[in-house]
């Protein structure tokens, strides 16, 4: 990710908050993943096709989908607003996002690690470095 610190502590925090509204899987993708000055910071929101087609019918037409647009437009500057990104969001559907961008790198935003699983990631880590000190 090169939208460069603190901006990526924002993304993610947003990313999050915006997880817990529709699930689905939150990425960033894009020139932003591989440069800092960019015209925009590409964000999807890919969705089981099931839980697509509930949201926006079984006909993705883009733009000229109202419910669609306005979703995205609102996330947009709900994430704009949060992080002071310029922030292109899209939902897509999971078959739909692996047939147009096949091959083209994604990274994962809005994960959490909670305080049990860095616990236990440093319990795993200890017990690593004493079998290689015994």
């Amino acid at each position: 990710m090169s939208v460069g610190f603190p901006a990526s502590v924002k993304l993610h925090q947003w990313a999050h908050l915006a997880r817990k509204v529709f699930g689905g899987g939150f990425y960033q993708v894009g020139s932003s993943l591989d440069q800092k000055n960019t015209r925009d910071v590409d964000i999807v929101c890919i969705l089981p096709d099931d839980e697509f087609r509930e949201l926006f019918g079984g006909i993705h037409v883009g733009e000229m989908d109202c419910k669609w647009a306005g979703l995205c437009l609102a996330f947009s500057l709900w994430g704009r607003d949060h992080t002071g990104l310029d922030i292109d969001f899209k939902f897509q559907s999971m078959t739909a996002a692996n047939e147009r961008h096949k091959g083209k790198r994604r990274s994962a935003i809005g994960l959490e690690i909670t305080l049990e699983e860095r616990r236990r990631c440093e319990e795993s880590t200890r017990k690593q470095e004493e079998a290689q000190n015994a």
